[in-house]
């Protein structure tokens, strides 16, 4: 599949990020970013410009078609851009920034994403296909073909990316969804590099921060790097990278600042809900930087964070998440004091606390070293009247906030579980944040002190630095090692199988390509209704525009699960008992709308009904048929 997956990055690389640079690099020059700065702000100004086409489009009942209109017209105003406003200002190179993103794209290339075990990776391409097949711009029903005209709250720009990719180059969904996974995974890259690079003063700082965050924070698996969930921690990361960037006196760069905020912060809140929710967590912690320390840093050097930039994102948040959050807000791993997870600990009095290092990963002790970090940055920020280190410090103590003081961490309980749960998992890449602040003051120290031996600020800036990191990375070291060797017993809980053996059990490989090619051919353009085993029908859906009858539990919409979801699984299983009479099957099939039927030869399950449904030679033709995959057509 590798040599059709680069195809896909090819086509994700100019749709996500070459057709994007001539703006980012004007911005860029004229903030003097460094290149991996500048290529995380093309990667988000792709996303911004495709929820502008998506949203318009939709608001005017138009098609997917009028929407990549729209975005085609940005892509040439951002050429326009580029050349009006281009400068002899020169870019920071960045080089060691801008290497390490590429290692780290180039390993979640060879990874591939997860094409097995059903994976969210179907639902994401079923998401896009149901675009192509109804021509619309945003997905309101990725599996069903039900009608319904409300918005899926799980679905979002990232698929009207995709499927506008995948119609303008014409390479099938999947092979654009791996190359931008691996694309997506070098973004991540490069804007935590940008944002270690600017707390710590020190590309080398931060390229050690960075490769500490992919090794250990990311575990070293970018398999799931093309997930909405897991990419836009590169448009969080530079929203918070601008945010900090705002805090300069200069008035120029701080309303350039101030536009970038607004930018990072638009791709953040259009992407993803708990990404968006992750970037108003953040923006309040901004806000109260600014109420609690206003007078302290007025006519300074770094002042508080534009008001303008964060002002503007809260105000959008609150219509974007106000569209989804309810539908999400819902959904409970349990009830609080019951059935929590168990990292989550009760303090009495009805409170909780959640196990330090849970989530943001890294154990207890590099937990506590972050706290430390954190308040050392805003110390240290109030002492000499520095804006940018406050704003920082506050940063990097939201998730002891969320996850370690009571009253907040059971506010989220009794909220969401499962949102609190989601935000904070997007904020693994703080000890490490924390870890560059602190080892660049060390080098600031260093740098400060040349003719002084030894300065006991440096000696503790390192020493606390890198104790971050080793505590991290021997507290992840199990996790990381999973990631390519099978440990019995001791797989990470949802990803428990090796780089090697999610490969290996590709099910584009299992089906045969031929297969599936002969299988798009005889659904043509028509967006058929297609009836399978749910598992079955789940990876069909990905891999073909087609609408399903039903999909497993963990992964159908919501929308149409608290209305039929159980009954639609009841009328599979009947269909595929082999002691089902074929009246019943005609019955099951006309009543689901249902033009074929798939199915796995190679699934137990459903040996026995290949075996009754080829005899039935009044109800089926036989379209495709393979050791391992089956399509036939249902007679009328």
């Amino acid at each position: 599949m590798s040599g059709l997956d680069a195809y896909g990055i090819g086509v994700a690389l100019v749709g996500a990020l070459v057709a994007w640079l001539p703006s980012a690099w004007v911005l860029g020059r004229r903030l003097q970013w460094t290149v991996p700065a500048i290529f995380a702000g093309a990667f988000s100004l792709a996303a911004v410009a495709t929820g502008v086409g998506g949203t318009v489009a939709h608001l005017l009942g138009a098609t997917l078609d009028v929407a990549l209109g729209i975005v085609l017209a940005l892509v040439l105003g951002s050429f326009v851009i580029g050349w009006r406003y281009r400068s002899e200002r020169g870019v920071r190179s960045g080089v060691q920034g801008v290497v390490t993103g590429l290692l780290v794209g180039g390993l979640a290339f060879f990874q591939r994403p997860w094409f097995a075990f059903t994976s969210d990776t179907f639902y994401h391409l079923a998401a896009a296909r149901s675009l192509l097949a109804t021509n619309s711009p945003l997905v309101t029903d990725p599996f069903y073909r039900s009608g319904t005209t409300s918005l899926d709250p799980t679905s979002g720009i990232f698929h009207t990316w995709l499927a506008m990719v995948s119609s303008m180059s014409g390479i099938e969904v999947e092979y654009v969804y791996a190359g931008f996974a691996a694309l997506a995974a070098a973004a991540v890259a490069w804007a935590f590099w940008a944002l270690a690079e600017r707390v710590s003063g020190s590309s080398w700082v931060a390229t050690v921060c960075t490769v500490g965050f992919a090794a250990f924070g990311l575990w070293g698996d970018f398999r799931m790097a093309g997930l909405p969930n897991r990419f836009t921690v590169a448009y969080l990361c530079l929203a918070l990278f601008t945010i900090i960037e705002s805090t300069a006196a200069r008035p120029e760069r701080r309303r350039l600042a101030t536009l970038a905020v607004l930018m990072s912060g638009a791709a953040a809140l259009l992407a993803h809900l708990a990404t968006a929710a992750a970037l108003v967590i953040y923006v309040v912690a901004a806000l109260l930087v600014v109420v609690v320390f206003r007078h302290r840093l007025s006519e300074t050097e770094t002042r508080g964070p534009s008001m303008v930039a964060v002002g503007g994102v809260l105000l959008a948040a609150l219509a974007i998440i106000g569209a989804k959050a309810a539908t999400v807000f819902s959904v409970s791993l349990g009830d609080a004091g019951g059935g929590l997870p168990e990292a989550f600990v009760s303090i009495g009095a009805g409170m909780f606390v959640a196990q330090p290092g849970k989530y943001v990963g890294g154990g207890p002790v590099a937990f506590a070293l972050m706290t430390a970090a954190g308040l050392w940055a805003v110390w240290q920020g109030a002492r000499r009247r520095n804006g940018a280190s406050i704003v920082m410090g506050a940063f990097i103590l939201v998730p002891v906030v969320l996850l370690g003081f009571p009253p907040v961490t059971t506010l989220g309980v009794k909220l969401s579980v499962y949102m609190l749960a989601r935000v904070t998992l997007l904020m693994r890449f703080t000890p490490f944040l924390a870890a560059a602040w602190v080892l660049g003051q060390g080098a600031l120290a260093a740098r400060a002190s040349r003719d002084v031996p030894v300065s006991r600020q440096r000696v503790l800036a390192f020493a606390v630095g890198a104790a971050i990191l080793v505590a991290h990375g021997l507290a992840s070291w199990q996790s990381t090692q999973v990631t390519f060797i099978r440990v019995p017993d001791r797989m990470r809980f949802g990803e428990a199988y090796t780089v090697f053996e999610s490969r290996e059990r590709d099910i584009r490989s299992s089906w045969g390509m031929p297969a599936l090619w002969d299988a798009r051919a005889a659904f043509g353009d028509d967006y058929p209704i297609v009836a399978a085993a749910p598992e079955t029908g789940y990876y069909l859906a990905g891999l073909a525009n087609v609408a399903i009858v039903a999909a497993p539990p963990s992964h159908s919409p919501l929308a149409v699960e608290i209305v039929d979801g159980p009954a639609r699984r009841e009328d599979m299983e009947r269909l595929l008992d082999p002691d089902t009479s074929t009246s019943e099957r005609r019955a099951i099939l006309d009543a689901r709308d249902a033009d074929y039927v798939a199915l796995s030869p190679g699934v137990d399950a459903e040996v026995a009904a290949w075996e009754a449904m080829r005899a039935e030679t009044d109800l089926f033709e036989v379209v495709v048929e393979t050791r391992r995959f089956v399509l036939l057509r249902v007679v009328r």
